[in-house]
Formats: C-alpha cells, sequence, structure tokens
C-alpha cells in the first residue's frame, strides 16, 4: 500500500466519531436484545451501537453477527431496540467513544 493511503487511514481511524442528522441531532446509544436461532439450544445476546435510528443499529448487528457467526439474517430474532443514556453503557468500546 503506499504510504499517503495508510497514513489517510489511520488518521481516519484514530479520531473519534462525531455521527449527526439531519437536524444537527448527535447519535444515540441503543442496545439490542436477541437470539441467535442455532442447532441445539439458541444463544442469547445484548449488544449496544451508537447510530441515529433504531434502524442503523439493528443494519450493524445484522452486519457484524453475518459476517463473525456467518448467521443468516432470518435466523437472528430480535427481542428488544431501547435506547439507553450513556451512563447505562457496559461496552468499553463505546463508553471510550462517549467520554472522546
Amino acid at each position: 500500500m503506499h504510504k499517503t493511503f495508510i497514513g489517510f487511514v489511520r488518521n481516519k481511524l484514530s479520531k473519534p466519531l462525531k455521527l449527526r442528522g439531519g437536524g444537527g441531532n448527535l447519535a444515540k446509544i441503543f442496545r439490542i436484545t436477541g437470539q441467535i436461532l442455532r442447532k441445539g439450544e439458541p444463544m442469547f445476546f445484548r449488544k449496544e451501537y451508537r447510530a441515529l435510528k433504531p434502524e442503523h443499529a439493528l443494519e450493524i448487528l445484522y452486519s457484524e453477527f453475518g459476517g463473525r457467526y456467518k448467521v443468516k439474517r432470518s435466523k437472528i430474532k430480535i427481542l428488544n431496540i431501547e435506547e439507553i443514556s450513556p451512563e447505562e453503557v457496559t461496552d468499553p468500546i463505546i463508553k471510550k467513544l462517549i467520554t472522546a
């Protein structure tokens, strides 16, 4: 890879994300709970994402689980999507993003 391209990517990744919506609204934090339907018994999960809308957080979850666990969207059952306050966050990466 070219040095300037690597530097560009590194600089883009090192800056904290400031997602802004149409009206200048900052991104919200959503907690998604559900289960992955697998052979045997289901695998329960609880994940937190920063997104503008619950639909965006859900899309990130589908993308992440499809890549990591090779699970189809039809095998992921969503039980609850809720917006949470920054004080309720348990994910260390999200905590770091909101304090930066």
